[in-house]
């Protein structure tokens, strides 16, 4: 049972004093002659209590809503007594404080267990009911008198509802406030832990790129003969040494960019960028792996797109994230296309690509942190899911936005949208720099047979003769 404490501060907390309570009393017009009537009507309250209640749960069990709170029949029965001392209550003729308190009790319980105002506000439009038939069938030839008995009962009722719907949405309002607090809580905490992550991340991240710099060092001197000669078979394994090397560093480096970026490391440093030779550099990071597919790479920069003031390494780094992910999920023989064109004072990337496509339930997390369109050790395309991560926090750092329009299938086109000058220049009386090339739109056309150009091309060397690709980091 409620201690005398809990119910003392329920009066506390909801402001009802004996003033108060009075007040409330004298706007329902409640009158000392309305409390002799309703204890008049104790005799019948006790005598029908049973019928009411029945009448009252058969209602109830018939929505999902109330079912759901009556778990099983021990807990029924119980909740019929509580439910029946409740209302024989409101024929006691006393309606003192301690009367208050416990109608305060039941609209804080209703707000602990969850059961809301539109459910108890329907048990007392029931049992208005049931009691007014029966009050009227008792009544004999005295209506006035029944009527009288039902008004002092509507204002009782009227009085305990004002009650319970406070105390319901003063504890409601004090479980928000509590839980906000521990929301906000453990949002700091959050915020805090990633911090210490990113962090480490970053910290890690360096301390494994030294000795790994070192290993990819002196196997390009042993690979090269810079050594000492070396037979053909140690070349071979070499080179797939220094390949993985490679893309072991190109993991780490990109684990450091997301750490960077989520620690608030990442600094931008923005430059007049010319387009054309950045699309040439972009073009030959991918080079090998448009050659050994065979695809079809197009690139086009608008006619008099004015060159963007924007961070050219990390412009590069979304350039090659989008190429690299389009050439990845390509077939052989395929197409890609890269597009950059101004849309007012934004510039508009575009990479589209014949590729296997999305399905719509899949965009939403496409660029969210170790995301890829397969899950599971033995998915097709290799790769850690950060690349579109990276390119969608780096793009929206400087301003911009990314998005994807795909077609399962027949491919995908991912976009990135950034202004033409860098956010942190805006408002400083700088212009946008003049345009890279006003003569005509720069088109430069790729395919997979120019394989006798990619090593003046894509500045790498060919793999199949054991010769090792130079990734330049952004």
């Amino acid at each position: 049972m409620p201690s005398r404490k809990h119910k003392g501060s329920l009066l506390a907390e909801n402001g009802l004093s004996d003033q108060e309570i009075a007040a409330r009393k004298a706007f329902l017009e409640f009158s000392a002659a309305d409390a002799k009537r309703l204890a008049a009507l104790a005799p019948l309250a006790r005598k029908y209590a049973n019928e009411v209640i029945e009448e009252l749960y058969t209602h109830f069990l018939s929505f999902n809503d109330s079912r759901e709170f009556f778990h099983d029949q021990a807990t029924l029965e119980r909740v019929k007594q509580l439910q029946k001392r409740y209302f024989l209550r409101l024929t006691s003729g006393r309606y003192d404080r301690k009367y208050i308190a416990n109608r305060l009790l039941v609209g804080a319980v209703h707000e602990r267990i969850g059961l809301v105002v539109k459910l108890y506000l329907g048990a007392y439009r029931r049992y208005l009911d049931s009691v007014a038939r029966r009050l009227w069938d008792a009544s004999g030839g005295s209506r006035q008198q029944a009527f009288e008995a039902f008004r002092s009962l509507l204002k009782i009722i009227f009085l305990d509802m004002g009650l319970a719907i406070d105390t319901y949405v003063s504890q409601r309002e004090r479980t928000i406030r509590v839980q906000n607090q521990e929301l906000a809580e453990q949002y700091r905490r959050a915020q805090e832990a990633n911090r210490i992550k990113s962090e480490f991340l970053a910290n890690m991240s360096h301390e494994l790129r030294t000795p790994l710099n070192a290993v990819i060092g002196f196997s390009e001197l042993l690979h090269d003969g810079k050594a000492g000669p070396i037979a053909v078979k140690q070349k071979e394994y070499l080179a797939q040494t220094l390949t993985s090397a490679h893309h072991l560093l190109g993991l780490i480096d990109d684990v450091l960019d997301l750490a960077k970026v989520e620690s608030g490391m990442l600094r931008f440093n923005p430059e007049p960028v010319d387009l054309a030779e950045l699309v040439r550099e972009a073009q030959q990071a991918v080079g090998v792996s448009v050659a050994s597919k065979h695809i079809d790479l197009r690139t086009a920069i608008a006619a008099r797109l004015p060159a963007p003031f924007l961070d050219r390494a990390r412009l590069k780094q979304v350039l090659f994230n989008y190429l690299s992910n389009a050439v990845k999920f390509t077939a052989e023989g395929g197409r890609v296309a890269l597009r950059l064109r101004a849309d007012g004072e934004q510039l508009v990337v575009e990479v589209e690509d014949t590729g296997i496509g999305i399905r719509a339930e899949d965009i939403a997390g496409l660029f969210a942190k170790f995301q890829q369109l397969e899950g599971g050790a033995s998915k097709k395309y290799q790769g850690t899911g950060l690349g579109l991560a990276i390119t969608r926090q780096v793009v929206e750092a400087q301003g911009g936005t990314v998005g994807v329009r795909s077609t399962p299938g027949r491919g995908s086109t991912f976009y990135a949208r950034l202004p033409l000058v860098s956010r942190s220049q805006q408002g400083n009386g700088l212009s946008v720099p003049p345009a890279a090339s006003d003569k005509k739109t720069l088109r430069t056309r790729i395919s997979g047979p120019l394989q006798t150009q990619l090593g003046t091309f894509t500045g790498s060397k060919q793999i199949g003769s054991g010769e090792i690709p130079k990734r330049e980091k952004t």
